[in-house]
């Protein structure tokens, strides 16, 4: 599950208030982490229970080689802790109309956020899986103008889950749905509820490395209330990513792509178009248990316009660096993210 907000506040930036709105949401944050912990320990379990398909000691002969391989391996889960950066340039709206010309000017901002999630995967059939996962996360937002101290500061707490169809030698089709609650300062509170397409095509390795091409679709509505402001950003946001994994090894993937997005409510619109890229290593710890470390960095351009506004494109940037625990998953990379996930 992924929705994406491209910010947390409209071009508008809000007063903080003070008093016990952030200590209130960094409770509800915690709370949020524990319950996550323990739902997805019991997901955990059940998932131990099921059967196992060890895929480096299937039996090799004529006969054996006709099967194809199930869509999950075995049942498993996975923990990531990420940080996730995005700056943005300051940008003007201009109206030139009926001989009349006005200017409106945004701050530059930046958005700081960390997430915590639990995935579980298991097996359905032989040809189909099911994903699980809860979220949780904490941002705050900074303009030029507000002097180190955060404009405001937002928990969220979510969750997803996928239907999918996967053969790990050719290719997977998902199809998604998720919910995310953001809750924050000036008692601002929104709901967002997320539809996805996921199409996913596996490469052999023909000399130069195994390759993951993928596409993916979303829609997300999210619904905004409680704060006092001038723009309510209530809206429809469309995406599509589309990029290409490839493998160094078994266990180092490099990835790159690009994104656009459209984020629309009745009064205005943001546009973004960026391309990203990134690395993922994959490290053993112990049997059934093993890490991963994704560094990336995207940079593009964004768009506003509001009625007769429209602006410039400003520079959009940012990064995100995560480490992935994985349990009872493949023994490389490749196998994990292709017959695991």
């Amino acid at each position: 599950m992924h929705i994406d907000s491209f910010r947390i506040s409209p071009p508008y930036r809000r007063v903080r208030s003070e008093g016990a709105g952030a200590a209130r949401m960094r409770s509800l944050f915690q709370v949020c982490l524990l319950g996550v912990s323990f739902l997805m320990f019991l997901l955990g379990n059940a998932s131990a229970d099921s059967g196992h398909t060890d895929l480096r000691h299937r039996d090799k002969d004529a006969e054996t080689d006709a099967v194809r391989r199930p869509a999950v391996a075995q049942g498993n889960f996975r923990i990531t802790a990420a940080y996730e950066g995005r700056f943005v340039d300051e940008t003007a709206a201009i109206n030139a109309s009926q001989g009349l010309t006005s200017t409106r000017e945004f701050d530059a901002f930046d958005t700081h956020r960390g997430v915590f999630d639990v995935t579980a995967t298991v097996p359905l059939t032989s040809w189909t899986g099911a994903r699980a996962r809860l979220a949780g996360g904490f941002a705050s937002e900074n303009s030029d103008d507000s002097a180190g101290s955060s404009d405001s500061e937002t928990g969220t707490f979510g969750a997803g889950f996928d239907l999918f169809v996967r053969d790990p030698d050719l290719g997977s089709f998902t199809l998604g749905a998720g919910y995310e609650r953001f809750e924050g300062d000036d008692d601002y509170e929104a709901n967002a509820y997320q539809g996805r397409v996921e199409l996913k095509v596996f490469f052999p390795d023909l000399g130069s490395g195994p390759v993951d091409w993928f596409v993916d679709f979303q829609y997300a509505r999210r619904d905004d209330a409680g704060a006092s402001r001038d723009f309510v950003p209530n809206r429809d946001t469309f995406s599509v990513e589309g990029g290409v994994g490839w493998y160094f090894g078994e266990n180092i993937q490099w990835i790159m792509g690009g994104r656009w997005s459209l984020a629309e409510n009745d009064d205005a619109e943001i546009e973004d178009r960026e391309g990203f890229a990134g690395i993922r290593w994959f490290l053993p710890v112990q049997a059934g248990m093993s890490a991963e470390f994704d560094f990336r960095g995207h940079a593009g351009v964004s768009d506003y316009q509001e009625d007769s506004f429209g602006s410039d494109g400003r520079f959009v940037y940012g990064v995100r660096g995560g480490v992935t625990l994985r349990f009872r998953s493949g023994g490389t990379l490749l196998e994990s993210i292709r017959a695991y996930d």
